[in-house]
């Protein structure tokens, strides 16, 4: 991978001999200038480290709000046509003889009328959402400002504001359950307008990508608004930049040139997906189980907390291939047997949340796993497109979840069998529990 170099300094800097090394150190490597101002974790940083996690709680919101504004309403016999009764197939049925409970626009099934619409029409709007966050997940990267030693535990207050978001959603849905689906997108949305507002004002770029983008001047100027460290040294010292523009990409190309690492990828690439599939799936299709909607998300969204604790007690303890192994086997017989125990409602949900806590340790451990198969030269982009296959997973659930409305095996049973499928997929997977993470490709090479 190719790496630029800039310098920074100030105007008279030419004027001093660039030979000489008592008034100047040597160039300091950019990453290392970046961990040692930014190594304490100091109040500014507590702030920013705050304001940048507080978007995975709308996220969290607007990834599930299709359980409500999308979910087909229940309806009732409008009059004594011996036709209609509670069993019958509403798209064979007069629209004479039926009505929808509530208002007709609780949701866009009920207000467009496409409760006899393909799966493809009514699972549109939420896996045009995934579709959005693959593109963006594409283009956009992501930068944090903050030193290594915290980024661990800033990413962890990430997780939990997605789970209070999820958390938050049955809460406001309940609130307006008599209300239009436009009310719920209101009461999620708003908040997140006025946040974005409060970011352009109050967050502060990544020193990083300012470096990345020539913009040395306001990248020190960051740095010094962060940290301390660049307040300690004479503004003539030269920083010597590491970190190439394009880096994501070339990364990208050095991995699809390598055998061993491409296999890896692709690998990565098939447990992600059925992690995307089954977790989203799971989470979007609750109201497939005839269970009190609200209640159901919110046993969901609990699930996550205890899994995050229970992932990072016993990483150390297990192998990352038998524990992806049995979490995808034992979420994908769970979710099958949804589909056998049909219509008990206790255990259809009990099953269900057996299903996702297994996905979701299986998830968990997936972005950990992920980083130990490649070596930091790489790591960002592999990383990178796991994830982007779990959103693809993600993207294609919806579409199962509205066929599983009148075929319950479409959804938890092909739930089932991709989870279980791609779980095997780990086989071909180093284990590397314990393994001492490499900094290139030849040293990873060496240890495989």
């Amino acid at each position: 991978m190719a790496n630029s170099t800039h310098h920074i300094s100030q105007s008279n800097l030419d004027e001093q001999d660039p030979t000489s090394t008592d008034q100047f150190p040597p160039p300091a490597p950019l990453n290392e200038i970046i961990e040692r101002s930014l190594g304490a974790f100091r109040p500014a940083q507590f702030i920013q480290a705050i304001l940048i996690s507080l978007p995975l709680l709308f996220d969290g919101q607007q990834t599930f709000i299709s359980v409500y504004t999308d979910a087909e309403p229940t309806w009732h016999c409008s009059t004594n046509n011996s036709t209609c009764n509670s069993s019958s197939n509403v798209c064979k049925l007069s629209k004479t003889v039926w009505a929808w409970d509530g208002h007709v626009d609780k949701t866009i099934i009920s207000e467009w009328g496409l409760e006899c619409e393909s799966s493809i029409i009514t699972g549109l709007p939420a896996s045009s959402y995934f579709m959005g966050c693959l593109i963006g997940g594409f283009v956009l990267a992501t930068l944090e400002m903050v030193g290594k030693q915290w980024r661990g535990r800033v990413g962890i207050g990430g997780f939990f504001c997605f789970t209070l978001g999820l958390l938050s959603l049955p809460i406001i849905a309940y609130v307006n359950r008599d209300s239009s689906w436009r009310t719920l997108y209101l009461w999620t949305s708003i908040p997140a307008i006025l946040y974005c507002i409060i970011v352009y004002f109050f967050v502060i770029e990544s020193p990083r990508w300012l470096f990345m983008q020539g913009r040395d001047v306001e990248a020190v100027a960051v740095l010094k608004r962060l940290g301390t460290l660049v307040n300690e040294f004479n503004s003539n010292v030269l920083f010597k930049q590491d970190t190439s523009k394009v880096g994501l990409y070339s990364s990208m190309k050095t991995l699809f040139k390598s055998r061993w690492a491409f296999r890896r990828v692709l690998a990565g690439m098939a447990l992600g997906f059925g992690i995307g599939l089954v977790y989203f799936g799971m989470l979007l299709g609750v109201g497939n189980l005839g269970y009190n909607i609200y209640l159901s998300v919110a046993f969901n969204g609990f699930l996550d907390i205890p899994s995050y604790f229970l992932t990072f007690y016993l990483i150390e303890r297990w192998n990352r291939k038998t524990s992806m192994l049995v979490f995808s086997i034992v979420s994908g017989l769970c979710s099958m047997l949804v589909v056998v125990v049909d219509r008990r409602k206790g255990v259809e949900i009990g099953l269900e949340l057996a299903s996702l806590f297994n996905v979701c340790m299986a998830f968990n451990v997936i972005l950990i796993y992920t980083t130990e198969l490649f070596p930091t030269s790489v790591r960002s982009s592999a990383t990178s497109i796991v994830r982007q296959t779990i959103v693809f997973g993600a993207a294609l659930s919806p579409l199962l979840i509205s066929a599983g409305r009148k075929h319950k095996f479409l959804s938890y049973g092909v739930f089932g069998l991709v989870i279980m499928c791609s779980g095997f997929f780990v086989v071909f997977l180093p284990e590397t529990r314990g393994v001492t993470l490499s900094d290139t490709m030849d040293e990873q090479r060496v240890q495989r």
